[in-house]
């Protein structure tokens, strides 16, 4: 816990360097709508599918506020949920070629829940729900991005480690994903 302390602070305080630095300038757009519709995570030895969606606020070229919101599950009978709500400072480098890598350090919440279904001869089913847990969740990665219009980028990948802690444990994991993103306001 020490050590994720001392993470959030580091973090946090380079936010104020990496402000100064960076030039204002208006080319950049102010918001990015972040949508990425094939997701991948494996958490506690589980492959887990879904998808994940993120508002950035930029206030310059280099540096952007994150609100990232994800729900992944297993597949296709016993049903493992994890949802997760992060938020955080995002990184820029600077666009070269069309492309803008990123970096981010995110922490929030999580909420997890499995169910299963039995499925009995005759057409019918039931399902039995396990109590919901919820918890802490961090992450830090980051992704590369495509500019295809002003407006417009294809999110070409986006990687995460990604820690989970329910109940007293605590989880590592990867998350990897691909979508687009939507830029607007100057």
């Amino acid at each position: 816990m020490r050590s994720l302390f001392v993470l959030v602070v580091i973090s946090l305080a380079s936010v104020v360097p990496v402000h100064a630095q960076g030039a204002r300038s208006e080319n950049f757009r102010r918001f990015d709508i972040g949508w990425n519709v094939l997701s991948y995570a494996r958490q506690s030895g589980e492959d887990l599918f879904g998808g994940n969606f993120s508002f950035v606020v930029r206030k310059s070229e280099r540096l952007g506020f994150v609100a990232d919101l994800a729900v992944h599950e297993t597949i296709p009978f016993d049903t493992f949920t994890i949802t997760t709500y992060r938020f955080g400072p995002r990184f820029y480098a600077p666009e070269k070629a069309r492309m803008t890598a990123f970096g981010e350090i995110l922490a929030g919440g999580t909420h997890a829940r499995s169910s299963s279904t039995i499925f009995f001869f005759g057409g019918g089913s039931t399902t039995t729900t396990s109590p919901a847990s919820n918890g802490f969740a961090l992450a830090a990665g980051g992704g590369l991005d495509l500019r295809i219009k002003p407006w417009f980028a294809w999110r070409i990948v986006e990687a995460d480690y990604s820690m989970l802690r329910l109940a007293g444990d605590t989880s590592n994991g990867v998350r990897v994903d691909t979508g687009i993103v939507f830029r607007f306001g100057h």
